[in-house]
């Protein structure tokens, strides 16, 4: 099992990597890349609780029984991250735009959860 401070390191890596992706030509790799930044954060939650996940939907149902408000803001960048991988041509910048925002928006909410005992 990854430990919090494997994920964390993954995701500053990923996010590293999203500032460089030009979203005008690839918005469907920024909110691919967005998504797994967000995943990472995820996992930090699940490692800290001791808890091994392994397939997006047992991580969306520990989010959605476990941690509602976390859930709220990583499942729109899980859906447009379908969208992103599996429906060609259909991601727009708006969609890499709300990505981004949200993962924001998760990253603050992790870092809330973590810090607490």
């Amino acid at each position: 099992m990854q430990t919090e401070s494997e994920h964390l390191a993954q995701a500053i890596s990923n996010e590293k990597f999203l500032n460089d992706v030009d979203d005008a030509r690839f918005p469907d790799w920024a909110v691919t890349v967005a998504f797994y930044t967000s995943l990472h954060l995820v996992n930090r939650v699940t490692a800290r609780d001791g808890v091994n996940i392994s397939s997006h939907s047992d991580r969306n149902k520990y989010l959605m029984t476990n941690y509602r408000p976390l859930w709220k803001l990583y499942e729109p960048v899980y859906i447009l991250s379908i969208k992103a991988r599996y429906i060609c041509g259909h991601t727009t910048v708006n969609d890499a735009d709300k990505a981004k925002r949200l993962l924001k928006r998760i990253d603050t909410e992790v870092e809330r959860i973590s810090k607490t005992p």
